[in-house]
């Protein structure tokens, strides 16, 4: 008897193992998903932002920038931050890397 608990002890905590690896790996992916749409959200903005400055190329003003933006430039969910590149160019997350997504030119 006192065998069968130890067996089906073992195997609760093997379970609640892979449970948890599943779940942090799912929550860092979520996580890098929000991130590319927050990468988007920048770059939508300063697409808008290029139009009605009439700008073509060059470094972009944020505080201008984030006036598109309901509200404000967002933060990345893990904690990274964002260098936000010049009309053309795309957005890096210090944590998720560059942005994936390409935006017709």
């Amino acid at each position: 008897m006192k065998k069968r608990v130890i067996t089906v002890g073992i195997v609760a905590l093997l379970v609640a193992g892979c449970a948890a690896v599943f779940y942090l790996k799912r929550l860092a992916e979520a996580r890098a998903t929000y991130c590319e749409g927050c990468m988007c959200c920048i770059e939508s903005a300063k697409q808008t932002w290029a139009i009605v400055a009439g700008k073509t190329n060059g470094p972009v003003d944020i505080d201008e920038v984030s006036k598109y933006l309901k509200r404000g430039i967002p933060e990345c969910p893990s904690g990274g931050k964002y260098t936000i590149g010049g009309i053309g160019e795309g957005q890096r997350c210090s944590v998720h890397g560059p942005m994936r997504t390409q935006w017709p030119k």
